[in-house]
Order: C-alpha cells, then sequence, then structure tokens
C-alpha cells in the first residue's frame, strides 16, 4: 500500500531517475487514471495531487511530471485531487520519449 512516506522521498527519486520530462500517472482501484503533474500535500490518509483534466479529444501532449505551474496561464487545464491511499492501485512512470533515438518499422526516421 502506498503511504506519505512514499509520495514524499521514493516517488520524486524515481522520477528523477526516469529522466527529463516523464508522465507520472496514478491508477485508481476503480478504473479511473489520473496525469500527475505534482504533489502538492501528503498526509497519513491521503495525498493531494495537482493533476491535468482529460481533454476531448484524448491528448496527452505536454501533460508530464513538472509541467507548467497553476499561475501560468496555459495551466488552466490543472486540478487538484485528493487521493486517499487506500484508493491507489498503481503508479506509473514513463520516461519522455527520446526524439532522437532510432526506431523501427514506421515510425523509422
Amino acid at each position: 500500500m502506498f503511504d506519505a512516506g512514499y509520495f514524499k522521498t521514493a516517488l520524486p527519486a524515481q522520477v528523477q531517475a526516469a529522466g527529463d520530462g516523464p508522465a507520472v500517472e496514478v491508477h485508481l482501484t476503480q478504473g479511473h487514471v489520473h496525469r500527475v503533474r505534482a504533489v502538492l500535500e501528503t498526509t497519513p490518509g491521503y495525498v493531494v495531487v495537482e493533476v491535468y483534466r482529460h481533454r476531448i479529444d484524448g491528448s496527452r501532449t505536454g501533460q508530464q511530471w513538472g509541467g507548467p505551474a497553476r499561475d501560468d496561464p496555459s495551466a488552466s487545464d490543472l486540478q487538484q485531487v485528493s487521493l486517499s491511499y487506500e484508493s491507489i492501485a498503481a503508479i506509473v512512470i514513463t520516461p519522455a520519449e527520446d526524439l532522437t533515438a532510432a526506431r523501427i518499422g514506421f515510425g523509422r526516421k
């Protein structure tokens, strides 16, 4: 089970190890997924995270960890969400795509 210690120490270390601009998703036990920008507060029973709103077109472009701050005019797609630790099923950290890396198949340059 996740706890305040994970969000204070382990998650920041894992995000840093993933490199610049990774995507961080919190998957909940009921199936909902939040794309997280930052952790705002941790308590013994819940965590408050700043998340990106779901876009109608399904695009997730520019929704990475540490994106524009709430006071940035382009950050109108941010929300605060309080999550109980018991409701969190998994946290997925995806490193940013390396656009300079060689690709295979149709994505090859």
